[in-house]
């Protein structure tokens, strides 16, 4: 507990060295061919990256397919030792090895476009996957699931696409919230302040809306 980031962070420093990205390459070679496994494998490390039940059920409706009922993907040798099967349950290794296995084994442009596919899909669901949702609208969450190489660039297609396929965003202090502290990390500062107005003009236009989260960012 004293020393859990420390751990953390050597952790994602030896699932970054060269000899374990070409292991995991090795064990998703064949899988990532087949675009239900690849959803599937993808639904399932976005739910462990983010602390969420690995049922079998939220799986499919997170990688927008059956995938994970089918014995061939669950007898697969290579899925198994990256998952294990307990009954319906999925169990991931950690959360950090499921951020490293998408940052470092998918696209950018997946990852994105994925992302939000499964927004827009789930806007309209059960409050469990209503949370997952507000999960995947947090700057800190997205950012570090895409690749170092062009990630701003990455998190500004990733907001700009998020408003236009989701409407009611556009009038969500909190959204733009999440897109000012995009900018803000990479020192975009008038458009941070830009976005940071707009979520306080938005806030003061809805009744008993308390800024006090939008003061604390």
């Amino acid at each position: 507990h004293d020393h859990h980031r420390q751990i953390s962070l050597n952790l994602l420093a030896l699932l970054s060295s060269p000899q374990m990205i070409s292991r995991v390459r090795d064990l998703l070679d064949g899988l990532l061919s087949n675009h239900q496994y690849r959803d599937t494998i993808f639904a399932i490390a976005l739910l462990s990256a983010t602390d969420k039940p690995l049922t079998s059920s939220l799986i499919s409706e997170i990688a927008l397919n059956d995938a994970i009922y089918s014995s061939e993907l669950r007898t697969n040798e290579n899925f198994k030792q990256m998952f294990q099967i307990k009954g319906t349950k999925i169990i991931a290794k950690s959360s950090i090895f499921a951020v490293a296995l998408i940052s470092q084994q998918f696209q950018a442009t997946y990852i994105v476009d994925q992302l939000l596919k499964i927004v827009a899909k789930i806007d309209d669901g059960l409050p469990d996957l209503k949370d997952i949702q507000k999960s995947l609208l947090r700057f800190s969450v997205v950012e570090r699931l895409l690749p170092d190489k062009q990630r701003m660039q990455n998190l500004v297609r990733y907001y700009e696409h998020l408003k236009r396929e989701i409407s009611w965003l556009k009038g969500d202090p909190h959204f733009w919230l999440q897109y000012g502290m995009a900018q803000l990390t990479y020192k975009h500062f008038p458009k941070a302040q830009g976005y940071f107005d707009q979520a306080y003009a938005l806030a003061k236009q809805k009744i008993n809306y308390h800024s006090d989260h939008l003061d604390t960012q």
